[in-house]
């Protein structure tokens, strides 16, 4: 067993079992600084907790108890342990994103919030520049895979404003930009706004706080009720519209999913026929979209953008005049402009 040393006289060891690493930690530490810096620990360590007392080991001629924690951060566990026991020149002043998350861990899994409030703040505000909290900004960190953690982040260190304001952030943003169903058994993807090549990211679901992530599934069905029954509404208008001006069959509108087809998927075949992609005189409303391709396929900003292309279209219809022959109807055959080639970018995940 490799030993660290806390403190000049020891009387506990914290015993760490990671098989990552091939070898055995025992961290020399002080019973009493532990209990008082952690409700977790004061209660595995209480002689009345009610559990079997803890084994001993011979440590220098001295019987010594010994405490055994499995999977830690050997170094995440280090540095929080310096920092309780007031040995902060072995404190790093800036920590790696993956090292932030090991301490963000140790800190919930432990509860030793408080001991490490201000390293935190100091820690986290490295990673959260001004212009990461200004609305209208899309900043570079959100656009990075793992942004997520930062759910878990906030709740590992609670109170901290800008860490509460960015993650507040992250959260809408995963509300907007997740694509498909959310389990938080499995991981997901989303599609950022702010890539200037568009590509999905892969999300992770595991540490987000069971509160959060439930909130934000439940937000995200909701607007997506929300946003299917307007687009439900806006393509019958528009379809309705059409006929009012003599355009279109009432009969013209199957309903269903249109399956795939040339390598798009239900909704893009829909969108494409409601904004006169197709033939040079087809400007028929064809199908309507599949609620359920919707949802798997597609984030709730596009699906916004959608939206507003139909009212354009149905504004327009509005304003045309029966019998038109419609030849200034608006066109735009840039399909990926429109519509976007969601099958090709999201294929590989």
């Amino acid at each position: 067993m490799q030993y660290i040393w806390f403190t000049r006289e020891p009387d506990l060891i914290i015993e760490l079992d990671n098989p990552e690493y091939g070898v055995k930690y025992g961290f020399l530490v002080s019973r009493t600084t532990l209990r008082l810096t952690s409700s977790v620990f004061d209660r595995m360590l209480s002689p009345v907790n009610g559990f079997k007392p803890l084994p001993e080991a011979w440590l220098n001629g001295i019987r010594i108890t010994v405490l055994k924690v499995y999977d830690d951060d050997v170094a995440a566990l280090g540095w929080v342990l310096n920092i309780i026991h007031f040995q902060v020149d072995s404190v790093p002043a800036e920590l790696g994103w993956r090292d932030l998350v090991s301490v963000a861990i140790i800190c919930d899994k432990y509860e030793l919030q408080r001991a490490v409030r201000l390293w935190a703040d100091k820690w986290t505000g490295v990673y959260i520049p001004d212009t990461a909290l200004h609305v209208g900004v899309y900043p570079e960190q959100m656009l990075k895979e793992g942004c997520e953690d930062w759910l878990f982040i906030r709740q590992a260190f609670p109170g901290l404003r800008r860490c509460e304001e960015f993650s507040q952030r992250i959260s809408s943003m995963l509300v907007e930009e997740i694509i498909g169903d959310m389990e938080p058994a499995s991981d997901g993807a989303r599609d950022p706004k702010g890539l200037e090549d568009p590509k999905a990211l892969k999300v992770k679901f595991d540490l987000i706080p069971e509160a959060t992530f439930n909130n934000i599934k439940k937000i995200r069905e909701e607007r997506f009720d929300h946003f299917i029954s307007t687009m439900t509404q806006l393509l019958l208008d528009i379809h309705l519209l059409k006929i009012e001006i003599g355009y279109g069959e009432l009969d013209a509108v199957p309903k269903g999913c249109q399956g795939n087809s040339k390598g798009r998927v239900c909704y893009e075949i829909t969108l494409a026929s409601s904004i006169g992609l197709g033939s040079e005189n087809s400007w028929e409303l064809e199908t309507l979209y599949c609620a359920s391709c919707l949802r798997t396929e597609t984030s709730l900003w596009r699906l916004q953008f959608r939206i507003n292309t139909l009212e354009s279209l149905q504004q327009y219809y509005t304003t045309a005049q029966p019998g038109s022959r419609l030849e200034k109807r608006p066109r735009n055959t840039d399909f990926q402009s429109l519509i976007g080639s969601v099958t090709s970018r999201f294929r590989n995940l």
